[in-house]
């Protein structure tokens, strides 16, 4: 039985394409399940042979044990919202009674998904399609606008103040130390790392793995203090707190005073 309200659990990631250097993003939704005694079983000797001075401690009269699952959509373009619903869909379809087998109604909405939905073409920007119980819009860019960007522009302003997001874009154009998001919503992180790095257009992003330049997220519990030595040169974006570590030995490019005003103004308008 699925347990958890999946809004919360959506998470996006992102790799590079060898050949092309195209990204590929992918959505995920994670819920629990629970586990088959004998799964309990496996699970309980994997983690007691997999630690070796630590053994994990188990509740004590337990009769219940959860494990996770996760359903990943794999794209080359940036559907985040779009894909977030058909998620919740495809949710929605695995938690419903009736006699049709699950496995049949999932891979009906699969096959609906990857196969029968078009992608919106330059002449017809605009798609909107019956997925199971819900319509879905897919909107593609033209030629004369911006790139595809489906994500909440007001996830930024509602975790950074315009001055720490100015401080970030500076970071950014700089292009020579690692910038590090991090929360303890993983969720969100993905969505204000696409919506800061479009703020560089018409310039982009260039890098993704270390030791060049990188911008990557993490959970809050896996920092750790040497990751603040000034030495690692590495800036700390703490989302949940709107903080912003900028070690002493870090220079960022500084911006025209006049410019910096206008886009901070903008900004400010933006954000409210």
């Amino acid at each position: 039985k699925v347990l958890l309200t999946v809004s919360h659990f959506f998470k996006s990631y992102q790799k590079k394409k060898k050949k092309k250097g195209e990204k590929m993003y992918a959505v995920t939704i994670t819920f629990f399940e629970e586990m088959k005694e004998h799964m309990v079983e496996l699970a309980k000797k994997a983690a007691m042979d997999t630690y070796s001075t630590w053994k994990p401690l188990w509740p004590d009269g337990a009769k219940k044990f959860y494990c996770t699952k996760s359903v990943c959509i794999l794209s080359y373009y940036p559907f985040f919202r779009c894909f977030r619903e058909c998620l919740k869909e495809i949710y929605r379809v695995a938690c419903s009674p009736g006699k049709t087998p699950i496995e049949v109604l999932l891979y009906d909405q699969i096959v609906h998904l990857c196969k029968e939905i078009p992608l919106p073409l330059p002449t017809i920007r605009e798609v909107t399609v019956q997925y199971a119980h819900r319509s879905i819009t897919f909107n593609r860019p033209g030629p004369s606008e911006f790139p595809l960007l489906d994500v909440d522009l007001e996830r930024i302003f509602g975790c950074l103040s315009v001055d720490n997001v100015l401080l970030i874009f500076r970071a950014l154009l700089t292009q020579m130390y690692k910038i590090v998001l991090t929360s303890n919503y993983v969720s969100i992180i993905t969505e204000i790392a696409e919506g800061l790095i479009s703020m560089l257009r018409p310039f982009e992003w260039q890098f993704t793995y270390a030791p060049v330049p990188v911008l990557c997220g993490m959970p809050t519990l896996r920092l750790r203090p040497e990751f603040f030595l000034a030495e690692r040169e590495t800036i700390i974006v703490e989302l949940d707190n709107d903080k912003v570590h900028v070690p002493e030995t870090v220079k960022l490019i500084e911006l025209p005073q006049s410019l910096e005003k206008k886009l901070k103004n903008h900004l400010t308008d933006e954000a409210h």
